[in-house]
């Protein structure tokens, strides 16, 4: 069958043979709005627009769809529902049977004793038995008629509660859905019934928006947890993750035993003037960054050091194959030019590596960084450095 959605007026197409007894929150696809339909609802003529339901007005709150009322005749439209029967609790006059039964259970044990003692025991006393036999036979009746009474009171003391029970959920119901929902219906069971039904769907609507909102805060979480550990002009790590993933790498590599090497790149322009004044230093940092990954193994992690200069962190590396490395890179890098938008020719970069390992050498990893940003910065263009683990000396490769 078909719908129109109450807040786009979208058509929606809902297989009517899905939709339980009690009925179901269909979803546009449009504008994710939930539009409570049920089974047997009018279906629209073909190129004729479905009969929408009625929205709130311009001063009532923007609320979900929720079923407005269960009129006899959608009672009616119902398919007949076995469960429904006279002597079943949903049924409406369910109340009604169970009273009669239960008043005719309590009151006819006592009229078959009545018509007994009157039509063949009476009969056959004596006056003096029968006057003897009042008062104990009297009071045998008012404690057979006793127990019913207390029984009934105790009923009606618990249909009370229950209808109680039923108008605070009604009432609870309304506070969340922020609706006046009205259940016609004299069976406190069947409201009950419904009502729980509808908290369920609005439940089911609320744990589906309580997921969406912890992927989003998830998400969240995560681009604040990247962009505090990521340079946001290249995309490489910064300067304070360097400190911490160096700190973290070198004890990793003293328990394990594995050799760790440090590079330092120092951006430099092909010409004697002033690279950063010329062109934007952002731009070809991350062309440098993108020249390291064609290079670097995934374990491999590179840093933005300062502004010119580039920090590379590599595990399970010698020193002499980090600057064998270096010199591939460099030599690479005198290959390349990098062109802006802006900028009519084309700019070339020299790089210069600074490398040192092991780090376990050194008591201070700040100033074994300090020495290999050195050694990096008075290479010259093109050029690596390795230094020899220890306080002094320099090697040139």
């Amino acid at each position: 069958m078909e719908i129109t959605c109450n807040r786009c007026s979208s058509v929606l197409r809902v297989d009517d043979s899905k939709i339980p007894a009690t009925g179901a929150f269909a979803r546009c696809p449009k504008c994710g709005h939930k539009n409570f339909v049920r089974r047997g609802a009018i279906q629209a003529a073909p190129g004729e627009k479905p009969a929408r339901t009625k929205r709130p007005g311009p001063g009532a709150s923007p609320v979900k769809s929720k079923p407005d009322e269960s009129s006899p005749s959608d009672d009616h439209d119902r398919p007949p529902d076995k469960s429904r029967s006279l002597g079943s609790i949903k049924s409406e006059n369910f109340r009604t049977t169970f009273l009669v039964f239960f008043i005719l259970s309590g009151l006819l044990p006592i009229l078959i004793l009545l018509y007994l003692v009157s039509e063949h025991v009476r009969p056959v006393l004596t006056p003096q038995m029968e006057e003897a036999l009042v008062d104990p036979f009297t009071f045998g009746l008012l404690a057979m008629l006793a127990v019913p009474l207390l029984s009934y009171f105790l009923m009606s003391w618990w249909v009370k509660s229950l209808e109680d029970l039923t108008k605070e959920i009604k009432d609870k119901t309304r506070d969340i859905l922020q609706d006046n929902v009205k259940i016609s219906g004299k069976n406190e069971i069947v409201a009950l019934g419904r009502h729980i039904d509808i908290l369920y769907h609005e439940l089911q609507d609320r744990i589906t928006q309580l997921n969406e909102y912890a992927e989003q805060l998830v998400e969240s979480k995560k681009r604040l947890a990247d962009l505090s550990i990521l340079d946001e002009a290249t995309g490489l790590y910064n300067r304070q993750h360097f400190e911490i993933m160096l700190m973290n790498k070198m004890k990793h590599s003293d328990n394990q035993k594995n050799p760790l090497a440090v590079m330092m790149l120092q951006v430099t322009g092909a010409r004697k003037d002033d690279l950063v004044e010329r062109t934007n230093i952002d731009f070809l940092i991350r062309g440098v960054a993108h020249l390291l990954r064609d290079y670097l193994q995934k374990k491999d992690l590179p840093f933005r050091y300062a502004q010119d200069q580039v920090a590379v962190i590599l595990p399970g590396t010698s020193a002499k194959q980090a600057a064998a490395l270096a010199q591939k890179m460099a030599a690479a890098a005198e290959l390349l030019s990098f062109k802006q938008e802006d900028h009519g020719q084309p700019e070339k970069i020299c790089l210069s590596f600074g490398v040192t390992g092991p780090l376990s050498e050194y008591k201070d990893l700040n100033q074994a960084v300090s020495r290999t940003l050195a050694a990096a910065e008075s290479a010259g263009k093109g050029k690596v450095v390795l230094l020899p683990p220890g306080p002094n000396g320099e090697t040139p490769a």
